[in-house]
């Protein structure tokens, strides 16, 4: 008899738990939409918020008389094509659990730097592409002005994402100006830096390292433009 039950067990179990679930899933899909969390995956920039998330969802999960839709009337991909379409959003992912509680990961954009390039204002983030501001916070970014257009996307994002990748350099830098295709770069300390066209940046911003660290002079400008020196000088 025992073994009876045993080949009995062996050969439904995979249907008895096909059944439940199609059962689990069909009781899960009926439930209301019931947002549970919302994971927002950052450091320091508040440029993504829970409330965003929430107030982009809301025509998306509730119906004309604003009671929340059943899970199976709600389109997941949906919603991640809307979250992901905001300017300050790279990527979303959202999931259920056995009981129909919803939760959506979001990984905000990283700004690098803000550009202003005449009339057009905007944030370059650590991929490279225009990220539009916010009117709810401001990035403590470093700040590209200038003659933006002797320069390709490229050059801009390299310079930018070098110094936002170096803790000494997004401390001690504030803000470039560009001209002709030539960097002038400025210091929390008021120096300038003359640092020439958008090439051989590790090199130049190693020097200007050893610079700091090994002299105690006080110069109001530090031209990098040269091969293997530092021309210093007061203005």
């Amino acid at each position: 008899m025992k073994k009876l039950l045993n080949i009995f067990f062996v050969a439904f179990a995979p249907i008895i738990l096909l059944v439940m679930f199609f059962y689990s899933r069909e009781n899960i899909q009926n439930k209301s939409f019931k947002l549970s969390e919302v994971n927002i995956k950052t450091d320091q920039h508040q440029f993504v918020t829970k409330d965003l998330v929430k107030s982009l969802l809301y025509d998306f999960i509730v119906d004309s008389n604003g009671k929340a839709l059943k899970i199976n009337q709600v389109s997941f991909e949906k919603i991640e094509k809307i979250l992901s379409s905001h300017s300050s959003i790279r990527s979303v992912n959202i999931y259920s659990d056995i009981n129909g509680n919803v939760t959506i990961d979001v990984t905000p954009k990283t700004p690098l730097a803000r550009v202003y390039n005449n009339s057009d204002v905007y944030y370059i983030d650590n991929f490279g592409e225009k990220m539009e501001l916010s009117t709810a916070y401001t990035s403590r970014s470093l700040i590209v002005t200038g003659d933006l257009n002797s320069l390709s996307q490229l050059e801009v994002f390299r310079i930018c994402k070098y110094i936002y990748e170096d803790d000494f350099l997004r401390n001690q830098i504030t803000s470039i100006d560009i001209l002709n295709s030539e960097l002038s770069i400025f210091t929390r300390n008021g120096e300038l830096i003359e640092f020439g066209r958008v090439k051989d940046i590790h090199h130049k911003f190693k020097k200007l390292k050893l610079f700091y660290e090994n002299v105690n002079g006080d110069f109001s400008i530090l031209n990098l433009k040269y091969n293997n020196q530092i021309i210093c000088k007061n203005s």
